[in-house]
């Protein structure tokens, strides 16, 4: 076996072409992420190193936020980890509410929370297969399965890509981890700049432009809708009362002008908000997370079924 200073010694070229490489990740995520929350987002790239899964970031996240991205004609998929100080106010920013919410992740992810990070991670697999180009079999694809604590053992090694995220008043880290073995299977490619010839079953080059204009065709943000509703205060009135309304009649409740009002996602009250109008238009803004009534935690018993793949 190598010992530590030869591996070391080996690494290291590969090391600063990995470091070359993801340190062109930080504008398209800015640029991607300010698209999607409203905000003056900041990336920068911390690190890339190698090192057992057991000793990465993503192994010690908690509560964690995993997605797996398929690496073409591999048997083993990409892990992307979007830490906690990162997940709850990207969520409200996709819901519309403000990223500078202070929130504190004192719980697990709902399932619509995890959901909506693959609002973040689409752009993300889209910048690095520019850098990976040439390299891959293909564009990445970002996984349908929630990935497992049986990806890596936690002896395997893996090289660890991490950016640290600002969000006004949030930092977190956003953590990729490839398996070491799949990267040194391709290292002669990455330190050359040459691709490795598809192996014999593998995609062709048809099948791999047809994939990549999909993907540059999805949006970054959600693909499906979902139904937002915001609900005025409940009133009662006399039967007889009904029975006399006609158009032009104000009816009046018993809350007073300032209470927010709820505002309902598929039909699950989230948010406090007010009503009025912006460009002659019908208008809600979103002023806090409800007090009371079904809260995000308990939004996890029932997954969203309409949102983005």
């Amino acid at each position: 076996m190598r010992n530590v200073e030869e591996q070391d010694r080996m690494d290291k070229p590969l090391l600063e072409s990995l470091l070359r490489m993801h340190a062109q990740l930080r504008l398209p995520l800015e640029q991607a992420l300010a698209e999607l929350l409203h905000c003056d987002p900041q990336v920068s790239l911390v690190s890339v190193d190698r090192r057992r899964f057991s000793e990465s970031i993503i192994h010690a996240s908690k509560p964690s936020c995993r997605l797996l991205l398929k690496v073409p004609g591999a048997n083993q998929d990409w892990m992307v980890d979007l830490g906690p100080c990162l997940v709850l106010p990207i969520a409200h920013g996709l819901l519309g509410g403000h990223a500078s919410l202070p929130l504190k992740p004192d719980r697990p992810f709902t399932g619509l929370e995890r959901r909506l990070m693959r609002c973040v991670v689409r752009p993300l697999a889209r910048a690095l297969d520019q850098q990976w180009q040439g390299i891959l079999l293909g564009p990445l694809q970002l996984a349908e399965e929630t990935p497992t604590s049986g990806w890596l053992e936690g002896e395997e090694e893996v090289f660890q890509v991490v950016l640290a995220v600002s969000l006004e008043q949030h930092q977190g880290f956003l953590t990729l981890c490839m398996p070491a073995m799949m990267i040194e299977a391709v290292a002669e490619a990455i330190l050359s700049g040459n691709a490795p010839l598809p192996a014999p079953g593998e995609q062709g080059q048809d099948q791999q432009q047809e994939q990549q204009e999909q993907q540059e065709q999805e949006p970054a943000g959600l693909a499906d809708e979902v139904r937002v509703s915001v609900h005025l205060p409940a009133t009662q009135i006399a039967g007889q009362d009904l029975e006399g309304l006609q158009v032009g009649e104000i009816i009046t409740t018993d809350i007073a002008s300032d209470v927010p009002l709820e505002m309902q996602l598929d039909g699950r009250p989230l948010y406090q908000s007010e009503a009025g109008i912006v460009d002659g238009r019908l208008a809600v803004r979103i002023t806090g997370l409800l007090d009371s009534g079904e809260s995000m935690d308990q939004a996890v018993e029932h997954p969203l079924e309409e949102l983005a793949d």
